[in-house]
């Protein structure tokens, strides 16, 4: 059921907001359809408003608009570069879509934004970075992202048994990447 908040009849900036805690709570109940309809009439209200396109983002994800999805995280980006919203839902769009190089790129964007202000935002991203990695053969990838976990002192959300399994796969790679050098080069492996 779709919960009508029209900016029209609303002031400026707290309407604006108004709208996209409706849309929010349609799309937490289900209805993706109608958060979308008021997504878009949030961006359509103010185009400048980052919040407005991150819940267009999230909404076309919901309704299985991938490429829309992309569009709109991108024009939150464009007003925010170095917010990290849009970017997570760049990754779970990507996460879903199967494109890992794109994936990656949002990963590694969201490890070193929050390696210094979000400890254990961190540490989840760096794992989802690693974890794709691995999964899809990426041995640089898999090198950096696996190795910084693996280096993590065994603190606070930094499991000893993971750090191992990072820092095992790290090697693994680094191995499957000299390997493939020493193929190139036209050595013996």
């Amino acid at each position: 059921m779709l919960v009508k908040a029209s900016v029209g009849t609303m002031s400026g900036k707290a309407g604006l907001m108004r709208l996209l805690k409706s849309a929010n709570e349609a799309l937490k109940s289900g209805d993706a359809k109608g958060a979308r309809e008021l997504s878009r009439e949030a961006t359509e209200a103010d185009a400048s408003v980052y919040e407005a396109w991150v819940m267009d983002g999230k909404c076309a994800h919901a309704c299985g608009d991938v490429e829309e999805a992309i569009a709109s995280y991108e024009k939150a980006l464009g007003i925010k570069p170095e917010h990290a919203a849009a970017y997570q839902g760049l990754n779970e769009v990507y996460e879903a879509n199967g494109n890992v190089e794109k994936r990656l790129e949002v990963l590694r964007h969201l490890v070193k934004s929050h390696k210094e202000s979000k400890f254990e935002k961190y540490i989840e991203f760096l794992r989802q970075g690693c974890e794709c990695a691995w999964q899809n053969k990426r041995w640089n990838d898999v090198t950096t992202l696996c190795g910084e976990y693996g280096a993590l002192k065994a603190t606070e959300g930094v499991d000893e048994n993971s750090r191992i399994e990072a820092l095992r796969r790290a090697c693994h790679a680094a191995l499957e990447l000299r390997d493939a050098r020493a193929v190139e080069a036209g050595e013996a492996a």
